[in-house]
């Protein structure tokens, strides 16, 4: 993967969290070094952990290995992940490191537990999650159900997609 610049924040989709905030999320995860080419999560896998950039870069891709589009690229101090992560289904973009780096990777049950503790970050969290599903939706991300609208198997495929667990 090619040099790549980091993506603005467009609507609050990508926050920075504070320093206080990561060393908050730290005592709920683990640092791991990453280098380039790793795969942090793949579209189509359960979402079961929250990454925070500690250092080094991530692209989201679409398509990831096939006609790939880059989506966004993240920085130290941004966090990984869409609302996916948070209604238990499957992801719908790849998150792959292309700047050598270091993650702080936190299991989605330890999430629960830190942002029930602080709320505005919490808070954050969401708000830049709600965002950037809008964003994926806008530019037609994510998985596509290829079938008539009245297709018993279609319609039974569209609703397992959306059973979702709560926050």
């Amino acid at each position: 993967m090619t040099v790549l610049a980091e993506t603005p924040d467009q609507q609050g989709a990508y926050p920075r969290l504070s320093p206080e905030q990561i060393a908050l999320l730290a005592g709920y995860g683990e640092q791991r070094p990453v280098a380039v080419g790793d795969v942090l999560f793949r579209a189509g896998d359960p979402c079961d952990e929250f990454f925070v950039i500690v250092s080094g870069k991530v692209a989201v891709v679409d398509g990831y290995g096939r006609a790939e589009r880059v989506l966004s690229v993240h920085g130290p101090g941004r966090f990984l992940g869409e609302l996916n992560l948070l209604t238990g289904q499957t992801g719908f973009v790849t998150a792959v490191v292309c700047e050598l780096g270091e993650v702080l990777a936190i299991p989605v049950e330890r999430l629960r537990a830190v942002v029930a503790q602080d709320c505005d970050l919490g808070d954050l969290i969401l708000r830049a999650y709600l965002s950037r599903r809008t964003m994926l939706i806008g530019i037609g991300a994510g998985f596509r159900i290829i079938g008539s609208r009245f297709s018993p198997d279609t319609c039974a495929s569209w609703a397992s997609r959306r059973r979702r667990r709560r926050w």
